[in-house]
């Protein structure tokens, strides 16, 4: 073998087969030179893969790839993401100046806007930054080349992230944690961390989308997120620890925070406000964040409540620095200003900007104290000051703050000085916002008067604090005895823990953990029993997670807990694909209602335990049956059964057009049978007839109260050809006709068509309703194009679930099915293209990896047969076939006397282009071989050798 010739993946699989050791690899490696990028990312998943499997040991695999992050080629291309002090001596930092260019008007959101932007030439003549060979300032004391971004901006197709990837050889996407306008966010597992027994191996990943990605600017507005937030660090600003490429998929990696974001904590918890007392923690947390990078000279540009993590602690922190700008005092001496200008994005939140930024202004902390303001107003009244209107309209339309409860009118008014619409009469900095938010005790005012006391505190201070020492000992031990689970003073459950701990500071909840670990982790499996035990009807999956929050937050290393908590996550979708699969069983068989048992609310009640944002609770078949069931009652003339099912309806699908749809239509039905009981009784003479025609032609109505009037008064009337009644049909052909105009909502479209068409029944040469006629179908084909749209989304989400509960379970013939319907809902989604086949295609890995496991490598071959008929051509696939086939092939012609010559040659053959076409994947089935005593010949080849038959 010519090692220096030879790959990375054949060099470990040759040191793996014994042919050569790890000296002789690292010294081929050193031989090689400068790794390509493709074969570097090989060699570090095959390592990774490997001691995930168990059959490298963790000083080889980090040996190896320590050479291999030495050889590779395009490290210059990676953003190595350093302290501020790292940087070169004499560097400054114009790189962080902005030249911001006037933003476009925007609808009044929250949402962050990202426009692309044309850019503008350069004045010298040369490329815009991020093309041709312009340089930008990498982070840390190295000027990166930006040919390598720029290849993966220009990519056409780029690969996608998803659940389940390892990211660089390291980094394991356990579940996606929300997504916004650069991206998407992913729990990670940290490998290296878990390899070091790290008590937190986890971390966030923000994986660019493909639009950001393609945008000629993305790529240094995160590679300045990085940076920014790396010189930034504080205890209230989310830390960044990377920002790195795997292929086309460009990534950051950055402290997990567990909590939820401030726009969900006040959507639940201060919607009618929050007492300042309350709200103070949040308020300062921001307020210290945003003045930490003011100091810096930077200026965050997208403040909101959706840029701000809380922890369960109640801790803010913020995050998102990715379009940040840096003002004018953030510039080097020489008063450049870098090509990269955040504002060529177009992105901020029209909400939160001030004018000066609306307007195209340059960048001042002045626009963050806006953006806080308002987010102080939010908390403070649960709504924005502006009715999320931009500043520009809500200057024009002259809006005003909200009257703010609880507040003194000193605070009252620094508060409105920060959502001043004009800079100048604004807080220039968040400093004095604290201030006048601060509480005036009456200690603090009648503090003159008591420097007397002065000589008498210091007299019994030294008593004071020996006592206080005595009792801060006794609480700590309060703390821990806490956790004894059998224990009297034990904790009601992780919240009063959680409360407890936050009395101590960092070191001293860090030192309970050293002292105390196995006590506090049998508390957190107790709490985790009592929450979460299918078999005993315990399925309070939310408030577990609160449990392993409480875990993160002490960064308890305990692998019984994360074995616990991948058992959870198993239950939990093998749980919810058995209900899906119950919940598609009882719509199907019409147990909608609970006059059967069981019933569709049964399981929807299972289903809403476990998971309350589970798509299955938006089932479409289900609203559609519902809707069916109320017509189907109403059609039958039992009116009290149809409103009885139309309410169990409603606690299903407590918003739903369809049903709105149904509601109006039982409506109407009941006031068509009120109306035709009352028609019962006396019938009209004429001139009665001709008054109550008259009084309805002038105030038409879709009642069906109004129709049976009218139409007692038409048959009163019947024998009547005098042109005075002709006229009168003619003026009720118009009225129809003008009431029916007005009818556009969906909800009228039902009676609107059923009074046009009672119309054309009298007057059938009216052009007018026979125009409103032909509208009105329009509308309704409108509507039942819209209520299908709907349904086909509602049942992509329902499938897209279904998918992932039923792979994750092993329910194979159920996900094919749901991949299926997908591709057929939306064949061009990336979930249907991409992610769904990659889920599917680990599912049927997995169920061939059992198989082989119990020694079938002929059931082993065909579920990938199997996979290959529904997913087409894929490599993993079609290797891993071969490998079982190859195996089942030697089992069978062991179980013979011995082979004919020529079997044993098509086995061979069968070996060697195995061998070659997947020397790895090959090795690794060797070594499982071996391990499990089924190949004591040592390889495959040698125990072909020991089939050849007789010369």
């Amino acid at each position: 073998m010519n090692e220096e010739e030879t790959g990375v993946v054949e060099l470990v699989t040759a040191m793996r087969a014994g042919r050569i050791d790890l000296g002789g690899v690292l010294d081929a490696l050193s031989r090689r030179g400068v790794l390509p990028e493709a074969e570097y990312s090989a060699g570090v998943e095959t390592l990774w893969r490997l001691r995930t499997e168990r059959l490298l040991d963790d000083e080889t695999v980090t040996a190896l790839v320590e050479r291999l992050d030495a050889l590779r080629a395009d490290a210059g291309d990676a953003t190595v993401v350093a302290p501020a002090g790292a940087v070169e001596p004499g560097a400054d930092d114009a790189s962080d100046a902005t030249v911001v260019a006037p933003t476009s008007a925007f609808a009044a959101d929250d949402a962050t806007r990202v426009a692309p932007r044309a850019q503008a030439p350069r004045p010298d003549g040369g490329d815009t930054q991020g093309t041709g060979g312009t340089r930008v300032t990498g982070t840390g004391a190295t000027s990166a080349s930006t040919a390598g971004w720029a290849r993966i901006a220009d990519a056409a197709g780029g690969e996608v992230a998803h659940v389940g990837m390892l990211l660089k050889g390291r980094f394991l996407l356990e579940r996606e944690l929300g997504r916004g306008g650069m991206g998407v966010v992913f729990l990670a597992r940290d490998e290296r961390k878990v390899e070091a027994h790290d008590r937190d191996p986890y971390v966030a990943v923000k994986v660019l989308n493909d639009e950001f990605r393609r945008h000629p600017d993305s790529l240094v507005a995160l590679q300045r997120e990085a940076r920014r937030s790396q010189r930034l660090a504080h205890d209230h600003i989310v830390r960044v620890y990377d920002f790195d490429k795997a292929g086309t998929i460009v990534f950051m990696t950055m402290e997990y925070v567990d909590g939820s974001d401030l726009r969900t904590l006040i959507r639940e918890q201060a919607w009618q406000g929050m007492p300042l007392a309350k709200a103070r923690p949040l308020i300062e947390g921001m307020a210290r964040a945003l003045a930490r990078a003011h100091a810096a000279g930077v200026v965050h540009s997208d403040f909101k409540p959706g840029n701000v993590m809380v922890t369960a602690d109640g801790v803010p922190k913020v995050f998102d620095f990715g379009i940040a700008r840096a003002g004018k005092h953030g510039a080097g001496a020489s008063g450049e200003q870098t090509v990269f200008d955040a504002a060529t994005l177009g992105a901020l939140t029209p909400a939160y900007a001030s004018l000066e930024m609306i307007r195209g202004g340059e960048p001042a902390p002045a626009d963050d104290v806006y953006a806080l303001g308002c987010v102080c107003f939010e908390l403070l009244t649960g709504k924005h000051p502006f009715g999320k209107a931009s500043a520009e309209v809500a200057l024009r339309e002259g809006r005003t703050p909200p009257k703010v409860p609880g507040l003194t009118r000193r605070q009252y008014r620094t508060l409105c000085r920060a959502v001043a619409f004009h800079a100048g009469e604004r807080l220039q900095t968040v400093e004095p916002l604290l201030e006048g938010l601060r509480e005036v005790g009456l200690r603090e005012r009648l503090l003159p008067l008591a420097a007397w006391g002065t000589a008498t505190a210091l007299l019994v201070g030294g008593g004071a604090w020996a006592l206080s020492r005595h009792l801060h000992a006794r609480q700590l031990a309060a703390v821990v005895a806490g956790f004894d689970v059998d224990g009297p003073g034990r904790y009601a459950d992780e919240a009063a823990a959680a409360g407890a701990l936050a009395a101590l500071d960092e070191d001293e909840r860090h030192a309970l953990v050293l002292g105390h670990d196995r006590r506090i982790e049998a508390f957190l499996l107790r709490r985790l029993d009592e929450l979460w035990k299918p078999e005993l009807g315990r399925f309070e999956y939310a408030r577990a997670q609160r449990v392993f929050a409480l875990r993160n937050d002490l960064r308890l290393y305990s692998p019984e807990l994360d074995a616990r908590r991948a058992r959870m996550e198993l239950q939990k979708d093998e749980l919810l694909n058995a209900l899906d699969t119950e919940l598609a069983e009882r719509v199907e068989a019409g147990a909608l209602f609970e006059d059967r048992t069981p019933n569709v609310a049964q399981t929807l009640a299972q289903v809403r335990a476990i998971d309350p944002g589970s798509a299955l609770l938006r089932h479409p078949g289900l609203e559609a049956a519902y809707a069916q069931a109320v017509a189907d009652a109403r059609d039958g003339g039992d009116l009290a059964l149809a409103g009885a099912r139309l309410r169990q309806a409603r606690d299903a699908f407590g918003e739903s057009l369809r049903l709105d749809l149904a509601a109006a239509d039982l409506e109407a039905a009941q006031a068509h049978a009120d109306s035709a009981a009352r028609a019962a009784g006396t019938p009209l003479d004429a001139e009665r007839a001709r008054a109550l025609l008259s009084e309805r032609i002038a105030g038409p109505s879709a009642d069906p109260a109004w129709r049976a009037d009218v139409a007692a008064a038409l048959q009163a009337l019947r024998g009547d050809a005098s042109a005075e009644h002709r006229n009168r049909l003619d003026a009720l052909g118009r009225a129809i006709a003008h009431h029916a105009a007005g009818a556009d909502a969906p909800v009228e479209l039902a009676g609107a068509r059923a009074l046009v068409d009672f119309g054309l029944a009298q007057v059938p040469a009216s052009s007018e309703l026979r125009a409103q006629r032909d509208r009105l179908a329009g509308l309704a084909a409108g509507l039942e194009a819209r209520l299908a749209q709907e349904s086909a989304a509602a049942e992509a989400a329902a499938r897209t679930e279904s998918l992932r509960r039923a792979a994750a379970a092993g329910d194979l013939p159920k996900a094919g099915e749901a991949l299926q319907r997908l591709r057929a809902l939306q064949p061009g989604s990336a979930f249907a293209t991409v992610e769904g086949p990659q889920l599917l295609a680990n599912a049927y890995l997995a169920a061939a990896s059992r198989r082989f496991a119990e020694d079938r490598a002929d059931q082993a071959a065909q579920r990938l047969a199997e996979a290959e008929a529904l997913l087409g051509e894929r490599v993993e696939l079609r290797t891993a076939k071969a490998r079982y086939e190859l195996v089942a092939m030697l089992d069978a012609a062991a179980a013979q006397d011995a082979p004919t010559p020529e079997r044993h040659a098509q086995l061979g053959e069968r070996l060697q282009a195995l061998s070659r076409a997947d020397a790895e994947g090959l090795a690794a089935l060797e070594a499982d071989l071996r391990e499990r005593g089924r190949l004591p010949e040592g390889t495959l080849q040698a125990r072909l050798d020991a089939l050849a038959p007789a010369a």
